[in-house]
């Protein structure tokens, strides 16, 4: 408590402890701007971070027998400032998915159009387009990985989860991973002996285990030392709530760390962005962390990373502990034959991709109607006097949505099975329940043999035309 003059009154023992000064007589009658900062909070760390904790002057002024005074509290605001500021970083990131999400999904349509016309174009043997025919698909290939890596960011990437053992995913690539680190890396592996069961996609976890590595392996030019780890941690609700999104609980740790350059906190702030890259020359095209970040969200999980230039970097995934029991894995049924000649009604707003779809299946000896919306492809099925063997349709459209134009066609043709097709995993789902589903892009080969399972699948219990593996495919999803 100071007088109008700046003269110290009254100070408890935890302020005069802050100051470094021992007791509260040492702070009476002193000069408030006399007195020395509170112990730490001047120091600032390398990364231009404080080092020590930040302090918050809360002052009150009031009058006490006729004399003015002041009351000084200092609250250490230390972890609130760090709370904010990873708020802060986490709503730039679910804009930046949004975002980057809607690219995606309407490119989606774009590559299905032209990866289907480019199966076309090399079905038809050795001609002199032949050459420029595998370049375009090729090119879409490109695309469609981009796309895989943007909707993981968004956190939108279709995912086929069951649970497994982190170090089994790790110990799995370790044959990969040396070759691709070359020589004068040496790859160093320990496993935790505690249980790490998670669920998640094993594939997918292991594309954040790969670009993780290759990161490290860039950031060593001369070479070093890469050092993959597994481990546990069980976090308390204060622990919890420094990590966005995480509840208290037991986490399994993996950790990705190299001997590198290490990296500045400008850069660090800036990792998870899509389209950053330091790599010069087109050396990266910056998606590769964005999809890292997104996997794992995805899969219930946070990504950080620590790194310091001159000392390396460490990447750390925290992901929920599973049930210990391993998931079977069912083994898919043999392909049929993709002909046949089976009424197909194709509905989809996107002409480009409504009609390379028709092209395909025609070719291939079925009998196509074509509908640019549920409207029009419910009068198609109302004038339709012979059987429509299947439905496929968009999940989302303008106006009706794919869905709700399949239970109008059934009800007009009962016997009608459906395969939803969609570009926008987030809001598929619902359609996973009634049907079988394929994300855009596709191949003509994936199309037509996902058709044929489609029309040869007996159906089973529920009585809306799902196929059996309908409910796996809603788990999975």
């Amino acid at each position: 408590m100071v007088e109008q003059d700046g003269c110290v009154v009254y100070a408890n023992p935890a302020y005069a402890r802050l100051l470094g000064l021992g007791t509260a007589a040492a702070v009476l009658g002193r000069r408030r701007q006399d007195l020395p900062a509170p112990r730490g909070s001047g120091r600032r760390a390398a990364d231009g971070n404080h080092g020590g904790p930040e302090f918050e002057d809360i002052r009150l002024q009031f009058r006490s027998r006729g004399q003015r005074l002041a009351l000084h509290v200092l609250r250490d605001s230390s972890e609130r400032r760090r709370l904010e500021q990873r708020l802060r970083e986490s709503e730039k990131m679910e804009a930046l998915g949004r975002l980057v999400g809607g690219v995606a999904h309407d490119f989606n349509n774009v590559l299905t159009a032209i990866t289907l016309y480019s199966d076309l174009l090399l079905e038809q043997g050795p001609r002199p387009p032949r050459r420029e025919a595998e370049e375009i698909h090729m090119a879409a290939q490109r695309g469609a990985a981009v796309v895989r890596h943007l909707l993981a960011f968004a956190r939108q990437q279709p995912m086929r989860p069951r649970v497994v053992s982190l170090k089994d995913v790790v110990a799995s690539m370790r044959g990969m991973l040396e070759p691709l680190l070359g020589g004068d890396v040496e790859l160093v592996t320990r496993f935790s002996e505690a249980e790490d069961a998670v669920r998640l996609d094993p594939a997918q976890m292991q594309e954040v285990i790969l670009n993780l590595v290759l990161n490290a392996r860039d950031a060593m030019p001369r070479g070093g030392r890469v050092r993959i780890e597994t481990g546990s941690r069980t976090l308390t609700a204060p622990s919890a709530r420094r990590h966005p999104g995480l509840r208290a609980g037991r986490y399994v740790t993996l950790s990705v760390s190299d001997t590198g350059l290490g990296m500045d906190e400008s850069v660090r702030a800036r990792i998870f962005e899509p389209f950053f890259t330091t790599k010069k020359d087109g050396g990266g095209s910056g998606l590769g962390m964005a999809m890292v970040y997104g996997i794992v969200t995805q899969s219930g999980g946070t990504v950080t990373v620590n790194s310091k230039p001159g000392k390396g970097t460490q990447a750390t995934i925290l992901l929920p502990r599973a049930p210990a029991q391993p998931e079977a894995v069912e083994g898919g049924a043999a392909a049929a034959a993709a002909a046949g000649s089976e009424t197909v009604l194709v509905l989809e707003d996107d002409a480009a991709v409504r009609s390379s779809i028709a092209h395909l299946l025609a070719q291939s000896g079925y009998r196509v109607m074509q509908a640019r919306d549920g409207p029009h492809a419910i009068r198609l099925a109302r004038a339709c006097r012979s059987a429509i063997h299947l439905l496929i349709s968009d999940v989302v459209m303008p106006g009706m949505g794919g869905c709700d134009a399949a239970r109008n066609i059934r009800q007009l043709h009962p016997e009608t099975r459906v395969l939803f097709i969609s570009g926008y995993p987030s809001k598929a789902r619902a359609a996973a329940a009634q049907a079988r589903l394929l994300y855009k892009p596709f191949s003509r080969a994936v199309l037509t043999q996902m058709v044929r399972e489609v029309l040869d699948q007996r159906l089973r219990g529920d009585g809306r035309g799902a196929p059996a593996s309908a409910v796996r495919e809603r788990e999975l999803l």
